[in-house]
Protein backbone atom coordinates (compact mmCIF):
# COMPACT_ATOMS: atom_id res chain seq x y z
CA UNK A 1 0.00 0.00 0.00
CA UNK A 2 1.16 3.19 -0.90
CA UNK A 3 0.55 6.71 1.82
CA UNK A 4 1.28 9.75 1.16
CA UNK A 5 3.88 10.19 4.49
CA UNK A 6 4.23 14.32 3.43
CA UNK A 7 3.01 16.31 6.80
CA UNK A 8 0.53 18.01 5.41
CA UNK A 9 -1.27 15.00 4.72
CA UNK A 10 -1.53 13.99 8.38
CA UNK A 11 -5.11 14.92 8.70
CA UNK A 12 -6.45 12.61 6.52
CA UNK A 13 -3.82 9.65 8.00
CA UNK A 14 -5.82 10.62 11.39
CA UNK A 15 -9.00 10.18 9.97
CA UNK A 16 -8.10 7.33 8.18
CA UNK A 17 -7.10 5.80 11.18
CA UNK A 18 -10.39 6.62 13.52
CA UNK A 19 -12.45 5.22 10.54
CA UNK A 20 -10.46 1.65 10.78
CA UNK A 21 -11.10 1.81 14.68
CA UNK A 22 -9.51 -1.93 16.25
CA UNK A 23 -10.24 -3.14 20.08
CA UNK A 24 -7.44 -3.83 22.13
CA UNK A 25 -5.53 -7.07 20.95
CA UNK A 26 -6.93 -6.92 18.10
CA UNK A 27 -5.35 -4.13 15.92
CA UNK A 28 -3.78 -5.70 12.99
CA UNK A 29 -5.26 -3.51 10.45
CA UNK A 30 -4.06 -0.74 12.19
CA UNK A 31 -0.68 -2.04 12.90
CA UNK A 32 -0.36 -2.85 9.77
CA UNK A 33 -1.11 0.44 8.24
CA UNK A 34 1.39 2.15 10.70
CA UNK A 35 4.08 -0.51 9.47
CA UNK A 36 3.56 0.59 5.57
CA UNK A 37 3.79 4.05 6.77
CA UNK A 38 6.78 3.54 8.55
CA UNK A 39 8.59 1.53 5.92
CA UNK A 40 7.96 4.26 3.23
CA UNK A 41 10.14 6.27 5.31
CA UNK A 42 12.83 3.91 5.16
CA UNK A 43 14.20 3.48 8.67
CA UNK A 44 17.64 1.50 9.57
CA UNK A 45 15.47 -1.33 11.20
CA UNK A 46 11.50 -2.13 11.16
CA UNK A 47 10.15 -4.61 13.81
CA UNK A 48 6.42 -6.14 14.16
CA UNK A 49 4.58 -8.41 15.76
CA UNK A 50 6.22 -7.49 18.81
CA UNK A 51 3.94 -8.72 22.14
CA UNK A 52 1.03 -9.11 19.38
CA UNK A 53 0.74 -6.25 17.10
CA UNK A 54 3.29 -3.79 18.42
CA UNK A 55 5.73 -2.29 16.27
CA UNK A 56 8.98 -0.07 16.73
CA UNK A 57 10.90 1.35 13.64
CA UNK A 58 14.60 2.82 14.39
CA UNK A 59 16.00 5.94 13.07
CA UNK A 60 20.03 6.08 13.16
CA UNK A 61 21.49 9.35 13.65
CA UNK A 62 24.92 10.31 11.61
CA UNK A 63 26.89 9.23 14.80
CA UNK A 64 24.47 6.85 16.31
CA UNK A 65 27.04 5.62 18.83
CA UNK A 66 28.04 9.32 19.83
CA UNK A 67 24.22 9.94 21.50
CA UNK A 68 21.36 8.27 23.31
CA UNK A 69 18.57 6.50 21.87
CA UNK A 70 15.46 8.16 22.54
CA UNK A 71 11.94 6.30 22.29
CA UNK A 72 8.64 8.23 21.48
CA UNK A 73 5.61 5.86 22.02
CA UNK A 74 1.93 5.98 20.67
CA UNK A 75 -1.25 3.43 21.02
CA UNK A 76 -2.91 1.96 18.51
CA UNK A 77 -6.15 0.63 20.12
CA UNK A 78 -10.03 2.43 20.53
CA UNK A 79 -12.53 1.94 22.42
CA UNK A 80 -15.66 -0.61 22.66
CA UNK A 81 -18.08 2.48 22.44
CA UNK A 82 -20.92 3.10 19.61
CA UNK A 83 -19.75 6.15 17.58
CA UNK A 84 -22.95 8.69 17.43
CA UNK A 85 -20.97 11.02 14.81
CA UNK A 86 -22.43 11.49 11.30
CA UNK A 87 -19.07 13.08 9.95
CA UNK A 88 -17.67 11.08 7.29
CA UNK A 89 -14.58 9.45 8.97
CA UNK A 90 -16.86 8.15 11.35
CA UNK A 91 -16.46 4.58 12.69
CA UNK A 92 -16.77 1.31 10.27
CA UNK A 93 -17.12 -0.43 12.75
CA UNK A 94 -19.92 -0.90 14.65
CA UNK A 95 -19.70 -0.44 18.48
CA UNK A 96 -15.96 0.44 18.58
CA UNK A 97 -14.17 4.09 18.05
CA UNK A 98 -11.21 6.17 18.75
CA UNK A 99 -12.63 7.91 22.15
CA UNK A 100 -9.60 8.48 23.55
CA UNK A 101 -7.67 10.05 20.56
CA UNK A 102 -4.96 6.99 19.92
CA UNK A 103 -5.72 8.07 16.43
CA UNK A 104 -4.44 11.25 16.84
CA UNK A 105 -1.75 10.05 18.62
CA UNK A 106 -0.67 8.20 16.11
CA UNK A 107 -1.14 10.29 13.59
CA UNK A 108 1.46 12.79 15.30
CA UNK A 109 3.81 10.02 15.55
CA UNK A 110 3.76 8.55 12.17
CA UNK A 111 4.41 12.67 10.96
CA UNK A 112 6.96 12.96 13.75
CA UNK A 113 8.96 10.00 12.10
CA UNK A 114 8.28 11.42 8.57
CA UNK A 115 10.38 14.62 9.80
CA UNK A 116 13.18 12.74 11.48
CA UNK A 117 13.58 10.30 8.31
CA UNK A 118 13.91 13.87 6.61
CA UNK A 119 16.20 15.25 8.97
CA UNK A 120 18.50 12.61 11.00
CA UNK A 121 19.59 13.52 14.06
CA UNK A 122 23.37 14.65 14.63
CA UNK A 123 24.04 11.70 16.87
CA UNK A 124 22.13 8.92 18.66
CA UNK A 125 18.98 7.29 17.47
CA UNK A 126 15.41 7.80 17.79
CA UNK A 127 12.63 4.56 17.56
CA UNK A 128 9.24 5.08 17.01
CA UNK A 129 7.00 2.49 18.90
CA UNK A 130 3.27 1.91 18.63
CA UNK A 131 1.52 -0.74 20.92
CA UNK A 132 -1.46 -2.70 21.45
CA UNK A 133 -4.00 -2.65 24.25
CA UNK A 134 -3.11 0.39 26.34
CA UNK A 135 -6.91 0.47 26.91
CA UNK A 136 -6.89 -2.97 29.22
CA UNK A 137 -3.55 -2.09 30.40
CA UNK A 138 -1.61 -5.05 28.28
CA UNK A 139 0.02 -3.23 25.87
CA UNK A 140 2.80 -2.45 27.12
CA UNK A 141 3.51 -5.51 29.52
CA UNK A 142 3.08 -7.71 26.16
CA UNK A 143 5.58 -5.49 24.31
CA UNK A 144 8.39 -5.65 27.46
CA UNK A 145 8.00 -9.11 28.22
CA UNK A 146 8.50 -10.21 24.19
CA UNK A 147 11.92 -11.58 23.30
CA UNK A 148 11.51 -9.03 20.64
CA UNK A 149 11.55 -6.47 22.86
CA UNK A 150 15.19 -7.21 24.71
CA UNK A 151 17.47 -5.85 22.15
CA UNK A 152 15.54 -2.58 22.66
CA UNK A 153 17.07 -0.26 25.40
CA UNK A 154 16.28 3.17 24.60
CA UNK A 155 18.11 5.63 27.51
CA UNK A 156 14.74 7.98 27.05
CA UNK A 157 11.42 7.36 26.88
CA UNK A 158 8.68 9.52 25.80
CA UNK A 159 4.40 10.21 25.43
CA UNK A 160 1.67 12.47 25.29
CA UNK A 161 -2.00 12.27 26.13
CA UNK A 162 -4.50 15.11 24.94
CA UNK A 163 -6.53 16.05 27.57
CA UNK A 164 -9.74 17.88 27.00
CA UNK A 165 -10.85 20.12 29.72
CA UNK A 166 -7.67 22.46 29.13
CA UNK A 167 -6.39 25.16 26.72
CA UNK A 168 -5.62 23.82 23.66
CA UNK A 169 -1.86 23.48 23.05
CA UNK A 170 -1.30 23.77 27.18
CA UNK A 171 1.42 21.10 28.18
CA UNK A 172 0.20 19.34 31.37
CA UNK A 173 3.82 18.32 33.56
CA UNK A 174 4.63 17.07 36.54
CA UNK A 175 7.67 15.95 37.91
CA UNK A 176 6.85 12.10 39.87
CA UNK A 177 3.96 10.52 39.65
CA UNK A 178 1.72 12.09 36.59
CA UNK A 179 -0.85 9.07 36.59
CA UNK A 180 -2.82 6.76 38.94
CA UNK A 181 -1.65 3.22 39.77
CA UNK A 182 -4.83 1.68 39.01
CA UNK A 183 -6.77 -2.17 39.18
CA UNK A 184 -9.53 -3.81 38.70
CA UNK A 185 -10.95 -6.75 40.79
CA UNK A 186 -13.71 -9.25 39.64
CA UNK A 187 -15.07 -10.84 42.91
CA UNK A 188 -17.57 -13.79 42.63
CA UNK A 189 -19.56 -15.55 45.47
CA UNK A 190 -20.84 -19.07 45.56
CA UNK A 191 -23.71 -19.51 47.69
CA UNK A 192 -27.02 -21.84 47.36
CA UNK A 193 -30.41 -20.89 46.12
CA UNK A 194 -33.51 -21.49 48.07
CA UNK A 195 -37.17 -20.49 48.45
CA UNK A 196 -37.34 -17.03 48.37
CA UNK A 197 -40.42 -17.78 51.49
CA UNK A 198 -37.63 -19.91 53.19
CA UNK A 199 -34.35 -17.66 52.64
CA UNK A 200 -32.42 -19.38 55.70
CA UNK A 201 -32.09 -22.73 53.91
CA UNK A 202 -29.80 -21.25 51.01
CA UNK A 203 -26.81 -19.06 50.96
CA UNK A 204 -27.74 -15.47 49.48
CA UNK A 205 -24.57 -13.59 48.20
CA UNK A 206 -26.18 -10.35 48.19
CA UNK A 207 -26.01 -9.40 51.48
CA UNK A 208 -22.29 -9.89 51.75
CA UNK A 209 -22.25 -7.64 48.52
CA UNK A 210 -24.13 -4.94 50.33
CA UNK A 211 -21.91 -4.83 53.19
CA UNK A 212 -18.72 -4.86 51.31
CA UNK A 213 -20.69 -1.75 49.03
CA UNK A 214 -20.71 -0.41 51.94
CA UNK A 215 -17.42 -0.63 53.44
CA UNK A 216 -16.06 0.36 49.78
CA UNK A 217 -18.01 3.93 50.26
CA UNK A 218 -16.38 4.51 53.71
CA UNK A 219 -12.72 3.41 52.55
CA UNK A 220 -12.95 5.96 49.74
CA UNK A 221 -11.12 9.45 50.15
CA UNK A 222 -11.83 11.36 47.43
CA UNK A 223 -9.93 14.17 47.74
CA UNK A 224 -7.05 14.13 45.34
CA UNK A 225 -5.03 16.90 47.03
CA UNK A 226 -4.17 14.03 49.72
CA UNK A 227 -1.60 11.46 49.99
CA UNK A 228 -4.33 9.38 50.81
CA UNK A 229 -6.48 9.78 47.96
CA UNK A 230 -8.36 6.18 47.08
CA UNK A 231 -11.35 5.77 44.58
CA UNK A 232 -13.27 2.53 44.68
CA UNK A 233 -15.30 2.28 41.41
CA UNK A 234 -18.18 -0.33 41.38
CA UNK A 235 -18.42 -0.36 37.53
CA UNK A 236 -20.51 -4.14 37.81
CA UNK A 237 -22.87 -6.07 39.92
CA UNK A 238 -25.46 -8.48 39.55
CA UNK A 239 -27.01 -11.57 41.70
CA UNK A 240 -28.48 -14.37 40.25
CA UNK A 241 -28.71 -14.81 35.53
CA UNK A 242 -32.09 -12.93 36.02
CA UNK A 243 -34.97 -11.71 38.16
CA UNK A 244 -36.85 -14.57 39.92
CA UNK A 245 -39.09 -13.33 42.73
CA UNK A 246 -39.79 -16.94 44.04
CA UNK A 247 -35.79 -17.49 44.43
CA UNK A 248 -33.06 -16.03 46.94
CA UNK A 249 -29.99 -15.98 44.67
CA UNK A 250 -27.34 -18.24 44.85
CA UNK A 251 -24.50 -16.70 42.93
CA UNK A 252 -23.32 -13.01 42.43
CA UNK A 253 -20.42 -10.72 41.98
CA UNK A 254 -19.38 -7.21 42.04
CA UNK A 255 -16.42 -5.51 39.96
CA UNK A 256 -14.82 -2.50 40.72
CA UNK A 257 -11.76 -0.20 40.03
CA UNK A 258 -9.49 0.89 42.68
CA UNK A 259 -7.10 3.94 41.71
CA UNK A 260 -4.30 5.76 44.74
CA UNK A 261 -1.07 7.54 43.99
CA UNK A 262 1.75 5.12 45.32
CA UNK A 263 2.43 1.77 45.00
CA UNK A 264 2.43 1.56 48.38
CA UNK A 265 -1.42 2.02 49.23
CA UNK A 266 -2.16 -0.13 46.01
CA UNK A 267 -0.61 -3.04 48.01
CA UNK A 268 -2.45 -2.30 51.27
CA UNK A 269 -5.75 -1.64 49.85
CA UNK A 270 -5.48 -4.75 47.79
CA UNK A 271 -5.03 -6.83 51.15
CA UNK A 272 -7.63 -4.68 52.89
CA UNK A 273 -9.92 -5.52 50.25
CA UNK A 274 -9.09 -9.18 50.41
CA UNK A 275 -9.83 -9.14 53.95
CA UNK A 276 -13.07 -7.77 53.83
CA UNK A 277 -14.39 -10.54 51.20
CA UNK A 278 -12.70 -12.94 53.67
CA UNK A 279 -14.99 -11.88 56.50
CA UNK A 280 -18.31 -11.58 54.58
CA UNK A 281 -17.78 -14.71 52.89
CA UNK A 282 -17.39 -16.46 56.04
CA UNK A 283 -20.30 -14.56 57.96
CA UNK A 284 -22.51 -15.69 55.01
CA UNK A 285 -21.15 -19.23 53.97
CA UNK A 286 -20.03 -18.44 50.90
CA UNK A 287 -17.08 -19.47 48.76
CA UNK A 288 -15.65 -16.68 46.54
CA UNK A 289 -13.07 -15.98 43.93
CA UNK A 290 -11.28 -13.01 43.34
CA UNK A 291 -9.38 -11.74 40.19
CA UNK A 292 -7.14 -8.78 39.61
CA UNK A 293 -7.67 -7.61 36.23
CA UNK A 294 -6.68 -5.20 33.82
CA UNK A 295 -3.60 -3.60 36.26
CA UNK A 296 -2.07 -0.37 35.44
CA UNK A 297 1.12 0.90 37.23
CA UNK A 298 1.36 4.20 38.04
CA UNK A 299 3.08 6.37 35.50
CA UNK A 300 6.10 8.04 37.13
CA UNK A 301 8.02 10.78 35.45
CA UNK A 302 12.10 11.34 35.96
CA UNK A 303 12.76 14.77 36.78
CA UNK A 304 14.82 15.63 34.33
CA UNK A 305 12.72 14.12 31.28
CA UNK A 306 10.04 16.69 32.42
CA UNK A 307 12.44 19.69 32.56
CA UNK A 308 13.17 18.55 28.90
CA UNK A 309 9.51 18.75 27.96
CA UNK A 310 9.43 22.10 29.64
CA UNK A 311 11.64 23.43 27.94
CA UNK A 312 10.92 22.25 24.62
CA UNK A 313 7.63 24.29 25.40
CA UNK A 314 9.04 27.23 26.06
CA UNK A 315 10.94 27.44 22.96
CA UNK A 316 8.07 27.08 21.12
CA UNK A 317 5.98 29.58 23.25
CA UNK A 318 3.65 27.31 24.32
CA UNK A 319 2.21 27.45 27.81
CA UNK A 320 3.28 25.27 30.57
CA UNK A 321 1.38 23.99 33.72
CA UNK A 322 2.72 21.90 36.32
CA UNK A 323 0.18 20.10 37.86
CA UNK A 324 -0.31 19.72 41.99
CA UNK A 325 -1.26 15.96 42.14
CA UNK A 326 -1.63 13.08 39.06
CA UNK A 327 -4.40 12.56 37.00
CA UNK A 328 -6.26 9.87 38.24
CA UNK A 329 -6.69 8.16 34.71
CA UNK A 330 -4.85 4.56 34.58
CA UNK A 331 -1.86 4.27 31.56
CA UNK A 332 0.05 1.25 30.77
CA UNK A 333 3.25 3.91 29.84
CA UNK A 334 3.76 3.50 33.55
CA UNK A 335 5.76 -0.19 32.99
CA UNK A 336 8.06 1.64 30.22
CA UNK A 337 8.91 4.44 33.11
CA UNK A 338 9.39 1.24 35.50
CA UNK A 339 11.98 0.43 33.20
CA UNK A 340 13.48 3.35 31.23
CA UNK A 341 14.12 6.98 32.41
CA UNK A 342 11.41 9.20 31.00
CA UNK A 343 7.85 11.12 30.86
CA UNK A 344 4.84 11.35 29.85
CA UNK A 345 2.96 15.26 29.46
CA UNK A 346 -0.36 16.23 28.40
CA UNK A 347 -1.71 18.03 25.86
CA UNK A 348 -4.47 20.23 26.10
CA UNK A 349 -7.54 19.78 23.75
CA UNK A 350 -9.89 22.67 24.41
CA UNK A 351 -11.81 23.58 27.47
CA UNK A 352 -15.21 22.88 25.67
CA UNK A 353 -14.06 19.47 23.91
CA UNK A 354 -16.04 16.69 25.15
CA UNK A 355 -14.46 14.17 27.65
CA UNK A 356 -12.07 11.26 27.04
CA UNK A 357 -14.09 8.30 26.69
CA UNK A 358 -17.43 10.34 25.70
CA UNK A 359 -19.48 9.34 22.52
CA UNK A 360 -19.13 12.16 20.88
CA UNK A 361 -15.60 12.66 21.58
CA UNK A 362 -13.14 13.49 18.31
CA UNK A 363 -9.67 14.28 18.58
CA UNK A 364 -8.87 18.07 17.46
CA UNK A 365 -6.96 17.90 14.13
CA UNK A 366 -5.48 20.93 15.05
CA UNK A 367 -3.25 19.16 17.74
CA UNK A 368 -1.42 17.30 14.95
CA UNK A 369 1.49 19.92 14.06
CA UNK A 370 2.49 21.65 17.42
CA UNK A 371 2.64 18.27 19.07
CA UNK A 372 5.06 16.93 16.57
CA UNK A 373 7.14 20.23 17.02
CA UNK A 374 7.32 19.30 20.72
CA UNK A 375 8.25 16.40 20.08
CA UNK A 376 11.28 17.18 17.60
CA UNK A 377 12.39 19.86 19.93
CA UNK A 378 12.84 17.31 22.35
CA UNK A 379 14.48 15.45 20.06
CA UNK A 380 17.14 18.13 18.87
CA UNK A 381 17.69 19.18 22.47
CA UNK A 382 19.20 15.64 23.33
CA UNK A 383 20.34 14.50 19.87
CA UNK A 384 21.36 17.69 18.08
Amino acid sequence: MTINTRTDNLVWVRRKLHAMAEVSGQEDRTAAFAADFLAQLEPDELKTGIGGFGLVATFKGERPEAGPTLLFRSELDALPIDEPNTFAHRSKRKGVSHKCGHDGHMAILLGFAARVAKDRPGRGMVQILFQPAEETGQGARWMLNDPAFSAIRPDWVFALHNLPGYPQEQILLRKGTFTASVVSAAIRFQGRTAHAAEPEKGRNPAWAIGHLLRELEEKQVRNGESDRFLLLTPVHLRVSEQPAYGTAPGEGELHLTLRCWTPERMRNTKQWLRKKIEKWSKRYQLDFSLDWIEPFAATVNDEEAAEQIARAAETLGMEVSWMERPFRFGEDFGLFTQKFRGAMFGLGAGLDQPALHHADYDFPDELITPAISIYETILRQYLG
